[in-house]
């Protein structure tokens, strides 16, 4: 998927590969999705740490958009002080 043009430094996101109808992936394919997994990963886990923060799960209350800023910077905040998201 091209969303690059959505990101405000045009980033480009980094998705596994997908079959598309074959019945293997190749060899390449397989590696560079290793890589791709783990960085995932560790996006992912930290994403639901995130989300914990009550007021930055499901549907974001009118009420919340004043402190929203708070809030998002606590959610991340709160990712340093849990455990290792991998063993180091």
């Amino acid at each position: 998927a091209d969303t690059a043009r959505f990101y405000p430094n045009m980033n480009h996101q980094k998705t596994p590969k997908f079959l598309g109808g074959r019945k293997q992936f190749s060899a390449a394919e397989v590696s560079a999705d290793r890589t791709i997994c783990k960085l995932r990963y560790t996006c992912e886990v930290a994403f639901a740490r995130v989300t914990r923060t009550k007021g930055l799960k499901d549907v974001i209350p009118d009420d919340f958009f004043p402190i929203l800023d708070a809030m998002n910077d606590w959610g991340h905040a709160s990712i340093n002080i849990d455990a290792p998201l991998l063993p180091i």
